[in-house]
């Protein structure tokens, strides 16, 4: 399969899970969704089994580790920065205290995530 039938189709089956899963939202079942997006990442790596061409090079991971890193540390410091200054700031609403505390512990969990994997990695010696 040439790379631009594959991009076709993996457009075409985007839409189709979005279709699908709109129409489970609105028939308010939550079997459907699920199994449209299973089936949907099957036929996905179905599809990239097929493909003949290069589809990515390193020079692509390397955008995108870059790309990666930069959303990573912008999304740490911005949630930081936003969660510690309602957080300490008492003349704030208390509605919003859990929306810091939201804010904060999302941060927790992306430094264990981004440690582990680091670990993993380094120890893989990727």
């Amino acid at each position: 399969m040439k790379k631009e039938r594959y991009n076709m189709l993996v457009a075409l089956l985007t839409i189709l899970v979005a279709v699908s899963v709109a129409l489970s939202i609105s028939l308010s079942s939550t079997v459907i969704a699920p199994a449209v997006m299973l089936l949907g990442i099957a036929v996905l790596f179905a599809l990239r089994t097929r493909i003949k061409e290069i589809v990515k090079d390193e020079m692509v991971y390397r955008i995108s580790e870059k790309a990666s890193r930069r959303a990573f540390q912008g999304f740490v410091l911005c949630a930081g920065l936003s969660g510690a200054t309602i957080f300490l700031v008492k003349e704030l609403s208390a509605a919003f205290t859990p929306v810091a505390q939201t804010f904060l512990f999302s941060i927790c969990l992306l430094l264990v995530l981004y440690l582990g994997f680091y670990a993993y990695y380094s120890r893989k010696g990727v």
